[in-house]
């Protein structure tokens, strides 16, 4: 349980579909059973199979770092490490080279994004969530899973992590991507008095309608906490009216 607690539960979960995929080469493909420890020669044949199932190389790299996390965990000595399976790894990604054709959001993007909201989205609770959840997505550095929610429960921030003040937002951060124990961090998002951009503002703005109920602070319009899913739905409508080009926060 506490050598559990040393990663996130995202990354439990994934490691947990790359051994039921490891389980199903082994049982459908080797016709073999999949005990420990996994040789070097097998791994770099899941690696191919992972690859012909249509894997991502970055997905790939993760469930092979699964197989090195069990290994170690468990004393064995870890295949993984290993020139063979290296080499495999360089070669996938030189055979499926991917590039990223989302353009990142720049000040002037983002006003003109912001700027099309009450066109795109007939309900005003949509257009204020969005705001909200851009403008401190934006200035706040956070990545789109910590703003929201999952279908396997991961938290989201939560209201009571936020302090609106004169001039600025407080928002503590206890548990993110790489930091999971330690003193929370406080992120300050400062108030742009008159502009479309204003964070304060646009926060202000939601919670007179989302209410100050404890919970997700960004709900969704029938008041359950937003999920990723959600958001990238309303999220894409807004750029798609601004352009046909696909937007990164």
């Amino acid at each position: 349980m506490i050598l559990q607690q040393s990663l996130a539960a995202s990354t439990l979960n994934t490691y947990r579909r790359a051994w039921v995929l490891l389980h199903q080469y082994f049982s459908d493909t080797l016709h073999l059973p999949d005990t420990l420890p996994v040789s070097v020669a097998h791994t770099v044949s899941f690696l191919s199979f992972l690859h012909l199932r249509g894997l991502a190389p970055a997905t790939i790299l993760t469930y092979l770092s699964a197989i090195g996390y069990v290994h170690k965990l468990s004393l064995l000595p870890d295949p993984t490490n290993n020139f063979l399976i290296q080499s495999t790894i360089s070669g996938l990604q030189r055979m499926s080279p991917r590039f990223d054709s989302r353009l990142p959001i720049t000040v002037p993007i983002l006003l003109q994004l912001i700027d099309a909201l009450p066109h795109v989205f007939s309900s005003m609770f949509d257009r204020v969530l969005l705001r909200a959840c851009i403008l401190v997505a934006f200035f706040g550095f956070f990545r789109l899973g910590e703003l929201t929610t999952t279908p396997l429960g991961h938290t989201s921030l939560q209201l009571d992590q936020v302090q609106i003040l004169d001039s600025q937002i407080q928002i503590s951060i206890c548990n993110f991507k790489h930091h999971h124990a330690g003193p929370p961090i406080v992120l300050t998002l400062h108030a742009l008095p008159g502009s479309l951009l204003c964070p304060k503002q646009a926060l202000l703005s939601y919670l007179s309608l989302r209410g100050h109920s404890d919970g997700c602070l960004f709900l969704s319009n029938s008041l359950h906490p937003l999920t990723k899913i959600q958001f990238s739905s309303l999220f894409k409508g807004g750029s798609l009216f601004y352009q046909s080009q696909p937007y990164i926060i």
